[in-house]
């Protein structure tokens, strides 16, 4: 199982609200809806801390990787031993010994699912702050500018927008706003024990990915 951390950044969408019309004798007047468009890649590169936080995952995955390594190195090493042997055996034992590998292989399974859902807990961690200040500033310039909704038209935002007036872009404004924001409290590494810590693997299933941000591959992942 090849190893790798693939860093993809998705949608900062804010939809706060709909535009209400009133009805006066025959005539209906409509609340004026107005838009705007930001580029949430290029936020997100400039955000205070986004760095320290990839750095911070990326060193601490390592130690998921040589697991990882381990666990294939003493299956595979296993594996060997009983090929090579197994022509000698009698059947009970070739039995028993593939009922070992298999065991082998199914424990080391299960720890790498851990060790994979450890790594997304533990992005989490290091980003959502990060994002959540994002998603404060866009609230607060839609809100001083009375936009009715913010819409991402990043390359993988997934969103619907194929063309729209580049007058309304305010990506450079958001940006000033986010490059502006103090750094974040706390070093990135002080949340938790890290990845494939013995002490700190959660249990069940993936967390969910933070608000505009769709989870990154993490190792052990295709």
């Amino acid at each position: 199982m090849s190893v790798g951390i693939r860093t993809a950044l998705a949608a900062v969408v804010l939809t706060i609200g709909t535009a209400t019309a009133t009805t006066a004798g025959a005539q209906t007047a409509a609340t004026a809806v107005k838009f705007a468009f930001i580029n949430s890649q290029q936020i997100l590169a400039v955000a205070p801390g986004r760095a320290e936080a990839e750095a911070q995952f990326q060193k601490e995955v390592e130690s998921v990787r040589a697991q990882n390594k381990a666990m294939q190195d003493s299956l595979q090493a296993m594996i060997a031993d009983y090929q090579n042997t197994s022509s000698t055996m009698s059947a009970a034992d070739r039995t028993a010994r593939e009922t070992t590998i298999r065991g082998k292989e199914a424990s080391f399974q299960q720890r790498q699912q851990q060790l994979e859902q450890a790594a997304q807990a533990r992005q989490g961690e290091l980003i959502q702050p990060i994002f959540d200040r994002i998603n404060k500033v866009l609230g607060d310039v839609r809100l001083e500018n009375g936009y009715t909704a913010i819409l991402d038209v990043a390359p993988n935002a997934g969103g619907a927008v194929v063309s729209y007036d580049k007058n309304l872009d305010i990506t450079d404004r958001v940006i000033a706003r986010v490059k502006a924001l103090p750094a974040t409290t706390g070093s990135p590494s002080s949340a938790g024990t890290g990845v494939g810590g013995s002490t700190n693997t959660p249990k069940g299933a993936p967390q969910p990915a933070p608000a505009g941000v769709s989870r990154p591959k993490t190792p052990g992942s295709n």
